[in-house]
């Protein structure tokens, strides 16, 4: 890393997701901290950090990650095994932080042990800040994602226009990456079970494609087209969230900024999104689920009201911006 920077402070954004929440979170925060004096520059390291731990593989990962972090005055890992890696590299004699955007699937002391090695640790809810406090992680701080106040917000019958959606059909959406623990086959269940009208549209990319693939039918539409997701939640009456590990989720957010309201399971970080019932909706099981969207399904007007006070909520405390502003105060302490 570098000893001196006489300009502005350069910040390797380390990230093993090029499709996802911390993919999305990592691309706009290099445009937001470019706007306060930080240099960000995003590493797809997915190829080099495997899942695997050990003291070869870790060996082979931190000569890897030093040879990154060159030119750098400090690496901010997204995700815990990014922070493992950074720990194995650099211990705590060199700058470096990191953001727990997920839940953690173990809080063993090791791991602990292991982050407690960084200058500081982001959360982007009260769900990894807790858990994480509570098994003794120390210098935490949340700090919320958010989205450009510019950003771009879609006709809602345009876009159901543009996707061939009947105005009659009760449109449900879901989208993210096509992994275990984002449960899509809840949701493509849910759906069969819903009245005729209702339909529901998967959207993303991930390594259960072909699982995911697999659940069209008749009343479930699956596609990886990316250009096409944001133009199919704004087109949505509701957004449906089944996430069963999920300490923030993009595509909530990106619905709330559309006017759309999520529905949410109540676990995680979902809670610091919404309200229920007043900026979105929320649920604990999948029965639940069942009888959220079977009665809101006749409640269009209520959906729409609930996503216009969304919208609200979205622009008031999810700017990211202000994340910009918060990390910049992280890292000038993390540099000392």
């Amino acid at each position: 890393m570098r000893r001196s920077f006489p300009g502005s402070v350069r910040v390797l954004l380390l990230r093993r997701q090029t499709f996802g929440g911390i993919a999305t979170y990592t691309r706009l925060l290099v445009d937001a901290l470019d706007r306060v004096g930080i240099e960000a520059v995003v590493d797809d390291a997915e190829e080099w950090i495997p899942n695997k731990t050990g003291p070869a593989v870790d060996r082979q990962v931190s000569k890897a990650v030093r040879a990154a972090a060159q030119g750098f005055d400090l690496v901010h890992a997204f995700g815990y095994r990014t922070a493992w890696a950074c720990s194995t590299a650099f211990r705590s004699s060199e700058p470096w932080v990191y953001t727990a955007h997920d839940m953690p699937k173990t809080v063993h002391s090791l791991l602990i042990e292991r982050l407690n090695e960084a200058r500081a640790g982001v959360c982007s809810s009260s769900g990894p800040h807790n858990m994480l406090s509570s098994a003794g992680a120390k210098r935490l701080k949340v700090i919320k994602p958010g989205l450009p106040s510019n950003r771009r917000v879609l006709d809602r019958d345009e876009s159901r226009a543009m996707l061939a959606i009947p105005e009659d059909r009760f449109q449900l959406v879901t989208a993210g990456r096509f992994c275990v623990e984002h449960s899509l086959q809840t949701v493509a269940h849910v759906a069969e079970c819903l009245p005729y009208e209702v339909r529901l549209t998967i959207t993303g990319r991930g390594e259960l494609e072909d699982e995911v693939m697999a659940l069209s039918s008749e009343k479930v539409t699956v596609t990886t087209e990316p250009f096409a997701q944001q133009a199919l939640i704004a087109a949505a009456d509701l957004l449906v969230v089944p996430s069963v590990n999920a300490g923030f989720t993009f595509s909530a957010l990106e619905a709330m900024y559309q006017g759309v309201a999520p529905v949410l399971r109540r676990i995680g970080g979902h809670p610091d999104l919404a309200e229920d019932h007043q900026t979105g909706f929320f649920y604990d099981t999948d029965e639940e689920l069942l009888d959220v969207l079977g009665h809101l399904c006749y409640k269009r007007e209520e959906c729409r009201e609930v996503g216009r006070a969304a919208r609200h909520r979205a622009l008031a405390e999810f700017d990211i911006a202000r994340t910009a502003e918060e990390l910049k105060k992280v890292y000038g302490s993390a540099l000392g």
